[in-house]
């Protein structure tokens, strides 16, 4: 009896999940003892110390995951040099890039296309709220969004990401068993997919490799 009421438990979860796989997988992960103790802060042991201040925690964090690039790089750096002539490598193309104007219709189209996730960036903002509200939004947006491309400024303010340290598997005071997952604003994804479209024609119109 037990059993089939955690298995009735498990499929009502999956299918009032709005994603299902990543229910699954939570699930899986619950099972078979590697899920994180969840409503739990996080400890860490660093440097033989135990680290539990929710501060300290996610300072500690937001170093480790700083340092990555860098040891990669370094790494990278001794298999190959960084900085050299990679002229001849790069097919270069003499045209330049027109980043034509966003239009109302187009912004609202890019924004429909959105996955309504229920994760939200810095500022808890929904996909689907944006979505919803798009006609109110999409007059200002669009003005914000030209003058970004007219400047070639990408605003400092969407730049800021909300990152979610994810347990991968093991121990899980070890930090290296973490994985980091960066939640953007709404509104930088919006402006990054008009980029993207941007340069996607380029490089199908002029054939650049």
């Amino acid at each position: 009896m037990i059993r089939e009421a955690k298995r009735r438990e498990n499929v009502h979860y999956i299918l009032q999940a709005h994603n299902k796989s990543k229910a699954t997988w939570r699930i899986i992960h619950k099972e078979t003892g590697r899920a994180p103790p969840q409503g739990q802060d996080i400890t860490l042991v660093k440097n033989n110390e135990e680290v539990t201040k929710p501060g300290m925690v996610a300072e500690t964090f937001n170093s480790y995951f700083c340092e990555i690039p860098k040891e990669l790089l370094e790494v990278g750096g001794k298999q190959r040099p960084i900085h050299g002539n990679y002229n001849l490598k790069i097919n270069h193309n003499p045209n330049s890039m027109f980043l034509r104007p966003v239009t109302e219709n187009e912004l609202k189209k890019v924004a429909g296309s959105l996955k309504n996730k229920l994760t939200a960036g810095l500022d808890d903002v929904l996909e689907y709220v944006i979505k919803q509200c798009i006609d109110q939004l999409t007059t200002p947006l669009t003005h914000i969004y030209n003058a970004s491309l007219e400047s070639g400024i990408f605003p400092d303010k969407l730049k800021i990401a909300k990152v979610i340290p994810v347990h991968k598997k093991g121990d899980v005071r070890d930090i290296s068993n973490y994985r980091p997952i960066s939640l953007l604003l709404v509104f930088a994804k919006l402006l990054e997919k008009l980029m993207y479209d941007r340069l996607t024609e380029f490089i199908e119109r002029r054939n650049t490799n």
